[in-house]
């Protein structure tokens, strides 16, 4: 924020520091602290939650068994053998969500991200479909199902900052 930029000051009793807002730009213009720090603004969610989904698809494409185990798609005592195939469509669900998570984080504002994000909603809603009738362990079934269609409503909920 240039020094000079008119800002509005909120002090409330709880805070030890009090918020200096830009008096341009919006309401979602983002908040900082009195000495400048960063945007606390929800305008980063969606390319958040993109690193998020890109971090973790990489890690499941690498290490299969962290998707596998909760899914019950495992073997063994220790619950660390994945069958060849698992590994297979495991991989390739990491790399799609790698694929959807990176344009969340790259896509220019506006409507590449909204595209980016609806991908991301789809996906998550397809997996809750398919891992909820699908999965051979039952009891699993809700918990993987509860997870998918979290993430699709942050997701969904996040592109209300799409454009901004």
């Amino acid at each position: 924020m240039p020094l000079d930029a008119p800002v509005t000051t909120i002090t409330l009793p709880s805070m030890r520091t009090p918020l200096v807002v830009p008096a341009t730009g919006g309401p979602h213009a983002g908040l900082t602290g009195r000495d400048g720090g960063t945007s606390i603004g929800m305008r980063y969610l969606p390319r958040i939650l993109g690193v998020l989904t890109a971090a973790y698809s990489v890690a499941i494409a690498v290490r299969p068994v962290l998707l596998a185990r909760p899914c019950g798609l495992t073997r063994g005592p220790d619950g660390e053998d994945v069958d060849a195939g698992v590994r297979v469509l495991v991989g390739g669900i990491g790399a799609r969500d790698a694929a959807i998570g990176t344009a969340m984080v790259l896509a220019p504002r506006g409507p590449a991200l909204r595209v980016a994000l609806a991908a991301r909603v789809v996906s998550d809603a397809a997996d809750a479909l398919v891992f909820g009738t699908q999965l051979p362990a039952r009891d699993r079934r809700p918990k993987v199902v509860a997870f998918a269609l979290f993430w699709a409503a942050l997701c969904a909920l996040s592109a209300r900052w799409a454009d901004r």
